[in-house]
């Protein structure tokens, strides 16, 4: 719920109150370097990895995932916020075997 106040002093300007944001839940990854007994049913996950926060070093970050049983071209996209506010996307392509 967000409240609002209109100050009449003050033209063109509304302050509100937001009561924050939601805390995205774990994206589900499997871990096939442990073996379990589901992990004989075939993937074919769309989505293959999403890490909402990811820490950088030097401008570069490093990310590991596996893919899903389907073979193909797959879009790697990035997209965020740096910490000057400025945002990015990136969009890279990989093929599966």
């Amino acid at each position: 719920m967000c409240t609002a106040n209109w100050d009449e002093t003050t033209t063109g300007l509304l302050e509100f109150m937001h009561p924050g944001y939601h805390k995205a839940k774990e994206f589900y990854s499997p871990d096939y370097d442990v073996e379990k007994e589901e992990h004989i049913i075939p993937d074919f996950r769309p989505t293959l990895h999403w890490e909402p926060e990811l820490g950088f070093e030097k401008g570069q970050a490093g990310v590991s995932f596996f893919t899903s049983d389907q073979t193909g071209d797959f879009v790697i996209r990035m997209e965020g916020i740096f910490t000057n506010g400025k945002p990015f996307f990136k969009e890279h392509m990989i093929k599966v075997k």
